[in-house]
């Protein structure tokens, strides 16, 4: 009997502590908005999210070469446009060269070194008078104009090279690398645009126009030496 009691008693406590983990009846009403509030958030999270198809590989890769696109055409066109200044910056400097008045100076100045051929461009200035030593300084600035033009990439530097290079080696050779005297910024300049071009050059053309020219600075002053030459002011009463 005593167990019996006993028994029933820890029956009574099992039942109480069951009661307690069971959900009560006003308990199921909260459960069953759970799924509900969760539809909501879903709802809500799609509202506030872009569309997926947004994110799409495809969708990016179409944005940025799109992108990469704008920014290689202008790149281009800059590019071109900066081509396009070089190449008329060389047809400047050649029609310079080649233009009337130019062309005058250029004879000045051939004339002057047939009658001063061993004396250097400083010494021109006390042995010419009036207009024969600016012809030979005029001729060597152009030069310097054409290596500083070359040196800050201010001109094509494959025209430059075609149109100047026979004209520059004969001022060079026949005069202007011995007559420059060697403390003179301008002789620097006129040596590293030497340079430039035998760099650019065939070999064979660079060593046919070194010794041509330099055979004809022989021959002015052959020439000059020879008795009867015309003195200066008989060859400046001829032009």
């Amino acid at each position: 009997m005593k167990r019996l009691s006993i028994l029933i008693l820890f029956l009574c406590i099992g039942l109480c502590a069951f009661s307690q983990i069971t959900p009560k009846p006003e308990s199921k009403p909260q459960l069953q908005q759970i799924p509900k509030a969760i539809d909501t958030l879903t709802i809500k999270t799609e509202y506030v999210l872009p569309k997926k198809e947004i994110f799409d590989l495809d969708n990016i890769i179409t944005l940025a070469v799109g992108i990469l696109g704008v920014f290689l055409g202008a790149f281009l066109t800059k590019e071109y446009q900066k081509n396009s200044l070089k190449k008329e910056y060389a047809y400047n400097m050649f029609t310079e060269i080649n233009g009337v008045e130019m062309t005058k100076l250029r004879r000045d100045a051939y004339l002057i070194i047939k009658q001063h051929i061993d004396k250097n461009i400083e010494q021109l200035g006390t042995s010419v008078e009036s207009k024969g030593d600016l012809s030979v300084y005029v001729i060597l600035r152009f030069y310097q104009r054409l290596w500083f033009a070359i040196k800050y990439c201010r001109i094509d530097n494959k025209l430059a090279k075609n149109l100047f290079y026979d004209l520059f080696y004969y001022w060079h050779y026949v005069y202007f690398k011995d007559g420059v005297p060697d403390d003179w910024a301008a002789k620097t300049d006129l040596v590293e645009l030497a340079g430039w071009f035998e760099k650019r050059l065939p070999e064979k053309i660079h060593q046919e126009l070194t010794e041509k020219y330099a055979k004809k600075r022989d021959e002015i002053k052959s020439e000059l030496s020879k008795p009867g030459n015309k003195t200066e002011k008989q060859l400046a009463e001829a032009t």
